[in-house]
């Protein structure tokens, strides 16, 4: 099932996906990185506020003197009327309590930068267990690119659901909702990630195409009704693990061998010579030519994918 959503995203971004897979990996990246580090940043501008005793306060114009003043309690702090501040707004801004002390207050900081120490060390965490900072392949690359923006929003919506402020009881339900469902998305697409990175890709050949012929590391071979074919022996080993592809030829009207290595031909010979031999004990030997039909001025690549061979137009590098 994977597999076909794969090469499903394959089919339909076709040659773009790779130029689109690598923008959304390192927006992914940057949106990943300023969540992590903006809390800090904030943290330390709180610290240098309360240094110098800057603190944020709510105001408002008095209705009966006309004055603006701080929101300190029911009350103006000039002619000692009632501001009138109605019940559910003074829920909703904690605008009248009483200001935390400055112990409370360095309390309640030191309580914050610990969230963003824990967020940050799951933040390695999960780039480490997901492979993000070597992407395995375009798949892998957009899953993780996918993934990193949606985790930067749990820690943004978790931090704002958690955070040790005054009131917004509504905004703090709303905001631990979505981040559930961002943490639920985000287990989704990291296990996606996880599944495409058992998919890395080779790059065996490249060329490109001509009304009646392709260019291969220049030279030129003609095609056989509009097509190219690509020769090469497939060697298995199940109980190894063991996936591996040697490239053998082109074949259009002619045979053009890729490899003219000396020390491989008697190997490639023996391989090809002795299928049986080697099948006895695990190893499968094959030899197998895909044909692809080509469109002129269109450029291929030859590609080897975990225990498949996929000749397809090449992508575009970002």
């Amino acid at each position: 099932m994977l597999r076909l959503l794969f090469q499903g995203l394959e089919q339909f971004f076709g040659p773009t996906l790779s130029s689109l897979a690598s923008l959304i990996y390192w927006s992914g990246v940057v949106l990943l990185t300023v969540a992590v580090l903006l809390p800090f940043y904030r943290r330390w501008m709180e610290a240098l506020a309360r240094t110098v005793g800057l603190a944020q306060q709510w105001v408002m114009t008095c209705a009966t003197c006309g004055k603006q003043t701080v929101v300190a309690g029911r009350n103006c702090g000039y002619c000692d009327e009632q501001l009138n501040i109605p019940g559910r707004l003074r829920l909703w801004t904690g605008a009248t309590r009483k200001p935390r002390e400055g112990k409370a207050q360095h309390m309640r900081w030191l309580i914050h930068l610990v969230g963003n120490t824990v967020f940050l060390a799951c933040s390695f965490g999960v780039v480490a267990a997901v492979g993000a900072t070597s992407p395995e392949g375009t798949l892998h690359r957009l899953f993780v690119g996918v993934a990193l923006p949606m985790w930067a929003a749990v820690g943004w919506l978790a931090g704002r659901a958690l955070r040790l402020d005054q009131g917004r009881a509504l905004a703090r339900l709303r905001d631990g909702a979505v981040a559930v469902t961002a943490i639920g998305a985000t287990i989704v697409l990291l296990a996606l990630a996880d599944q495409a990175r058992g998919f890395p890709e080779t790059v065996l050949a490249r060329f490109s195409a001509e009304s009646t012929a392709v260019q291969i590391d220049g030279e030129r071979l003609p095609l056989s009704r509009g097509s190219i074919g690509f020769e090469y022996l497939k060697v298995d080993h199940e109980l190894l693990g063991i996936h591996h592809v040697i490239g053998l030829a082109f074949v259009g009207r002619e045979r053009l061998t890729i490899s003219r290595c000396p020390l491989k031909t008697p190997l490639i010979n023996h391989l090809r010579d002795n299928p049986d031999a080697y099948a006895a004990r695990g190893l499968t030997v094959r030899l197998r030519t895909d044909r692809h039909h080509v469109t002129p001025g269109q450029t291929y690549e030859v590609v080897k994918r975990r225990d498949e061979v996929l000749i397809r137009p090449a992508r575009r590098m970002w």
